[in-house]
């Protein structure tokens, strides 16, 4: 399957839009609403070929977002979306998603080790990335 980066792109915030509790932004906003899932490409390199058949691999950093720095709620929130156990966990959503399917041909989600606080456009938020590897 060959899939362009923006079809890809588009193909993984809809899938995430299924989590009916996160607010989704197919690209980084002026201004966030929490809880959130901010897509971006990956900063170590987003396009890789993949196949001998020209499928590429796309990779994005999700950042999920729960709250403000200062919200002792948000880091129980952010529970919930690194649990895959737990139905608004973000590697279920993704990898459980037929939309995506129909544009890649494997997903892999990768929770981080890296929560804590991410400032965005000068707000201090309370969160963690996901890896998203998609092969399309």
């Amino acid at each position: 399957m060959t899939a362009e980066f923006g079809d890809v792109k588009t193909a993984l915030a809809a899938a995430l839009r299924g989590n009916a509790l996160l607010n989704v932004y197919r690209d980084p906003p002026d201004q966030i609403l929490v809880p959130a899932a901010v897509i971006r490409p990956s900063p170590a390199g987003f396009i890789t070929n993949a196949t001998m058949d020209g499928a590429n691999d796309y990779i994005f950093s999700v950042l999920v977002l729960t709250g403000a720095a200062d919200d002792h709620y948000a880091k129980q929130a952010l529970d919930a979306y690194l649990d895959e156990g737990d139905p608004s966990s973000i590697v279920t959503t993704l990898q459980d998603d037929p939309g995506l399917q129909a544009v890649a041909d494997d997903v892999t989600v990768t929770p981080s080790n890296e929560w804590g606080y991410h400032e965005i456009t000068g707000v201090l938020y309370y969160g963690s990335p996901f890896t998203v590897e998609i092969s399309a």
